[in-house]
């Protein structure tokens, strides 16, 4: 018997390691079968070029879990295992896609084939493969972090965590855990968040982004994709029509979709949201409009910061639309150049805006915390849908953010984050600059934990290739064309269906150069030698 498995020596998994893994995948699949003799630990150690200790130590895993037994003078084979534990191919499986995939949401059927997809697969879900798709990728993911560890991430949206003040914030989550009394415990509190929160919440606005909110228009959520989600359940059904950015947030064109809503793009250029395509005689085609979904501070992915100009037009077009916008103050925090614009609720005049924020960069991602502020008129509807839709944030959790917030340690990191951030930004461009010349163009504002750069000369083959090519040489960056997203382009006037097909298509040859640069989680060494890899990836294939 020839064993088909692959050892990767990159990796930081022991070579044993991974013949268990593989092996043990191989049985669990049914690619070897129960009765069937293994070869000697001596000829797949020969096949497989490793010693035979290496084969040994994965046998006696093997062994001790109960895959295989050694016959003394016989040989290694496979066990008889229980049926319920075997991880069947689809080709060999006799279950039948469940019932119930006939009654999911077009939505959820997309995220059911969009997993199939990406784990190989077109076919339709059923429970073997789910339980082997479950197990495979626990173990791909014990493998990714490994070699992430390893590599040069120019992750956006990850703040640098090695200097956030852990030690203070352990000590705040043991003083919040000893005042909780017996009566904390039994209760779940508002659905909206607690008021001594909310009171935070507020004051750090108006100090922050000048927003002079009160407490009541402030809803705690666990994150962002909770807040899109809550707006479009209570805004979007089918026939309505929604506005998002494009390039954008692809959650949240998802999300609106997932209601039923009509998505409609929202071109982004040097001066933010465009609203042009929309304004003139076609307009009259966007029915029904409810939501506008836009990051006017630090557009993302593009960089962008929406014009003054820019602002008061929407807001005006949402006026005149009966539409609401939902501002996602996504990195205004990390202003560099001179004070940031203010947020768009602050020119709010006829309570349109839904403003949006998260604590993942100033505090930390794991926090799980976000929030809404929602003009007055809106309070009670969100409340109501709330306390029917929401699971409340842990009161613990909002205890310690609460305290972290009114210590002023929140403000004390901030300072230092904001100082950190503006050197490691300085360091990219400089290198940039340096290493590319007027090869790239840097697109948007020099703010920011992130930064996006055009290269001049990249098709979309060869993106594809600086892309990989980077990656085995330990440098991950991320493409433009992760953010680009589907819309509904069914109008009645053909010629608007036609120039939105354009502009789509101009957007997308122009997304092929771009990528997008996470400052965050790079240290300063960490991008220097990022980029000069990258510049010598460039130069073999320009």
């Amino acid at each position: 018997m020839r064993l088909k498995i692959t050892l990767d020596r990159g990796l930081e998994i022991d070579l044993s390691r991974q013949v268990y893994e593989q092996l043990k995948d191989a049985i669990l699949t049914g690619r070897i079968k129960p009765g069937e003799r293994l070869p000697s630990s001596r000829e797949l150690a020969s096949q497989l070029e490793v010693s035979r200790p290496t084969v040994n130590t994965a046998f006696d895993l093997l062994s001790s879990e109960g895959f295989i037994e050694r016959r003394l003078g016989s040989g290694t084979f496979i066990k008889e295992l229980d049926g319920r534990y075997l991880r069947f191919k689809r080709s060999e499986s006799n279950v039948e896609p469940t019932a119930a995939y006939s009654e999911l949401t077009k939505f959820t059927k997309s995220l059911v084939l969009r997993q199939e997809r990406d784990s190989g697969s077109a076919s339709l879900p059923n429970a073997a493969s789910s339980f082997a798709l479950v197990h495979r990728s626990a173990a791909r993911e014990k493998v990714r972090v490994k070699v992430r560890e390893k590599l040069i991430d120019f992750q956006y949206g990850t703040p640098s965590l090695a200097e956030f003040p852990i030690g203070e914030w352990n000590r705040i989550v043991g003083r919040s855990s000893r005042v909780l009394g017996p009566e904390d415990l039994m209760k779940s509190g508002a659905a909206w968040g607690e008021l001594f929160l909310r009171e935070s919440i507020a004051h750090w606005l108006h100090r922050v982004r000048g927003l002079n909110v009160s407490p009541e228009q402030v809803i705690v959520l666990h994150g962002l994709n909770q807040a899109i989600d809550l707006t479009a359940r209570i805004f979007l059904e089918p026939g309505v029509s929604a506005l998002v950015e494009t390039p954008g947030y692809q959650s949240c064109l998802q999300l609106f979709a997932s209601v039923g809503a009509n998505t409609r793009p929202a071109f982004v250029d040097q001066d933010g949201l465009d609203l042009s395509i929309w304004t003139g005689r076609y307009g009259r085609h966007l029915e029904r409009l409810r939501l506008i979904y836009t990051t006017p501070s630090h557009q993302f992915p593009t960089g962008v910061t929406m014009t003054l100009e820019r602002r008061l037009e929407l807001l005006e077009f949402a006026r005149r639309k009966g539409a609401f916008v939902f501002e996602d103050d996504f990195d205004s925090e990390y202003f560099a150049e001179g004070k940031p614009l203010p947020a768009l609720m602050s020119l709010d005049k006829f309570q349109r805006v839904i403003y949006c924020g998260t604590f993942n960069q100033l505090v930390f991602p794991a926090l799980g915390l976000g929030y809404l502020v929602v003009p007055e008129s809106l309070i009670e509807i969100y409340r109501s849908a709330c306390s029917l839709l929401i699971e409340p944030v842990s009161l613990i959790m909002q205890k310690c953010l609460d305290e972290f917030v009114r210590s002023g340690e929140m403000e004390r990191h901030w300072r230092r984050s904001l100082l950190l951030y503006a050197e490691r930004r300085q360091v990219f461009l400089n290198e940039i600059d340096r290493r590319f010349g007027d090869e790239v163009r840097r697109l948007g504002s020099a703010t920011g934990v992130f930064t996006t750069v055009q290269f001049r000369s990249l098709t979309t083959a060869k993106s594809q290739q600086f892309r990989a090519e980077a990656r085995a040489r330990g440098v991950l960056i991320y493409p433009m064309s992760h953010f680009l997203g589907e819309f509904s382009l069914e109008c009645r006037d053909e010629k608007l269906t036609e120039r939105i097909r354009a502009a789509l298509s101009a957007r997308d040859a122009t997304a092929a150069q771009q990528f997008i640069f996470g400052l965050g989680a790079a240290k300063r060494n960490q991008i220097t030698r990022g980029i000069k890899i990258l510049s010598q990836v460039y130069s073999e294939l320009i």
